[in-house]
């Protein structure tokens, strides 16, 4: 098991990290610039969510009633995150330049856009495989869940809240799973298949902690989406039309905790994949100075 991975120390490392070069700005842009157009995107469509409270048959016959235009916010949804996708693997390789250029370790690696490039692809690569296993994830899941529907709707509750929490593990479970491939990809440069291998065995190990950090980023989640609400609301009260604050406060705060948390994953995938090795190089340096005081 590796050490405790100290949350606090990585938070400030993420937020230095982030705004240590003038290259991570530009990402901060373009990813100001995706939430606010997928903003302007979603909210124009027209959909009454129905209640929480209501019983699972209703909620069924609501999504057969607004099938098409849920089949096109998936698409536009999907369209985004694609293109978010995208942008993340490059994010990840100039973040890792940025690394390097503060520490002692050098490394030989390929041209930088070479680099860029690919990372790019892999970030398109593992979006669009994550989006195809969560649908397959959802449909064998929740294939019981419309029998019960036809044959037996007593029990379509029950079922319906078992395959709930069986598709909120699986796809928990394959979030870090894409996570850790992806950056395995990124900077390890190995295949995509080979990333997978090891983003399984890197999350199989370090279960827990990457579960407390999956609760640290939802919390964080929640967080900014607070202070970009908070500040909507107060900029309302000063503005009676939304105008130009609304966007701009989505692109800041978007662009801005969109950096800082893809900071925070690299810092954090590198504080639990070099665990092993440092403690094998410890050993080794131990056992080198064993050997010398023996000769000696």
């Amino acid at each position: 098991m590796s050490d405790p991975v100290p949350f606090s120390t990585l938070l400030i490392e993420a937020a230095r990290l982030s705004v240590k070069r003038r290259a991570h700005f530009l990402f901060t842009i373009l990813l100001g610039v995706i939430a606010t157009l997928s903003y302007f995107v979603l909210r124009n469509v027209d959909v009454v969510l129905p209640e929480a409270s209501e019983e699972v048959s209703i909620l069924f016959s609501w999504v057969k009633e607004h099938q098409s235009t849920l089949f096109i916010l998936s698409l536009t949804s999907l369209g985004f995150a694609l293109v978010k996708a995208a942008l993340r693997g490059p994010l990840f390789v100039i973040l890792e330049e940025t690394l390097l250029a503060f520490t002692e370790e050098k490394k030989s690696l390929a041209p930088l856009s070479s680099r860029l490039r690919r990372a790019s692809l892999l970030g398109f690569f593992f979006e669009t495989f994550s989006f195809l296993v969560s649908a397959l994830l959802f449909g064998i899941v929740f294939l019981p869940t419309y029998f019960a529907l036809l044959y037996n709707p007593s029990a379509l509750p029950t079922i319906f809240q078992l395959s709930s929490l069986l598709f909120l593990v699986g796809a928990v479970l394959f979030y870090f799973l894409k996570e850790y491939s992806l950056l395995y990809g990124i900077l390890g440069g190995v295949r995509p298949l080979i990333a997978l291998e090891l983003g399984y065995g890197l999350f199989r190990k370090n279960l827990t902690q990457s579960l407390l950090f999956g609760t640290l980023i939802l919390g964080l989640s929640f967080i900014f989406t607070f202070t970009l609400d908070s500040a909507i609301i107060t900029s309302a009260m000063f503005f009676k039309r939304e105008g130009f604050t609304t966007p701009f406060l989505i692109f800041l705060v978007s662009g801005m905790s969109g950096v800082f948390v893809e900071a925070l994953r690299l810092l954090f995938f590198h504080s639990i994949a070099a665990t092993r090795s440092k403690k094998q190089r410890a050993e080794k340096v131990s056992a080198q100075e064993s050997v010398s005081e023996t000769i000696a």
